[in-house]
């Protein structure tokens, strides 16, 4: 009996073993059969964070695109701003500057034959109020009569209708003044009664069929006496 038992001792070691060893390939193919799902896992979790990551720089990209955008249209209206604060003050610098308004000549008092031979007309260029020397001679006239006479003259300067309406007022008055200071320089030392200079822009000629040249003129016109021109 106990012989047989001692034989079969081996046999139930190495069944032993045998299922021992079982076991541990067992767990090992289990282990590993873990790691690769964790693995696997792991690898979908990070590639699933690497398309948030991905989707977040792109959205971050476009929110960035919107800002510059923001920016540059900010800076635009700035811009537009500036000149419209510019316009606006000039604007007002232009309308707390006093207009001059053109004074209505008066009108001729009946004059005598001698008296209505005093008249003068002297053209100008283009934006300027320099008396021309080629009618000189013709004021020269004028001021010798308006001394023996003692007339009154009415000089009334005229523009073209080109240009902006407050600035041909001032520019036929400086027309006006550059024959008023020819003839009064001519008059020296003997002062004529008065002479009246105004400026009336274009609005005398603006309906009359003459080329743009021949308005930019003056008249000098006698009156009957001082108090004519009054």
């Amino acid at each position: 009996m106990t012989t047989v038992l001692e034989e079969k001792k081996p046999n139930i070691l190495l069944f032993a073993i045998l299922i021992i060893s079982l076991l541990c390939v067992g767990a090992s193919g289990y282990m590993w059969y873990k790691a690769n799902n964790i693995g696997d896992t792991n690898a979908i979790k990070v590639a699933e964070l690497e398309k948030a990551v991905k989707s977040l720089n792109e959205n971050v990209n476009k929110q960035n695109d919107i800002i510059s955008n923001l920016n540059t249209q900010l800076q635009n209206a700035s811009k537009e701003k500036t000149m419209l604060l510019a316009e606006i003050d000039t604007l007002k610098a232009a309308a707390s500057k006093p207009v001059e308004q053109p004074v209505v000549a008066p009108k001729p008092q009946p004059a005598d034959d001698l008296v209505e031979s005093i008249s003068a007309v002297a053209y100008f260029d283009f934006g300027k109020a320099e008396l021309k020397d080629e009618f000189k001679a013709e004021l020269d006239k004028v001021a010798d009569l308006i001394i023996k006479k003692k007339s009154a003259l009415v000089i009334e300067g005229h523009t073209d209708p080109i240009g902006d309406k407050d600035y041909n007022v001032w520019l036929s008055k400086e027309r006006a003044d550059s024959v008023k200071n020819y003839i009064l320089s001519k008059t020296d030392p003997v002062k004529p009664c008065n002479i009246i200079a105004i400026g009336v822009g274009s609005q005398k000629q603006k309906d009359i069929k003459v080329p743009n040249k021949d308005k930019r003129k003056v008249l000098v016109t006698a009156v009957e006496d001082c108090k004519g021109a009054l």
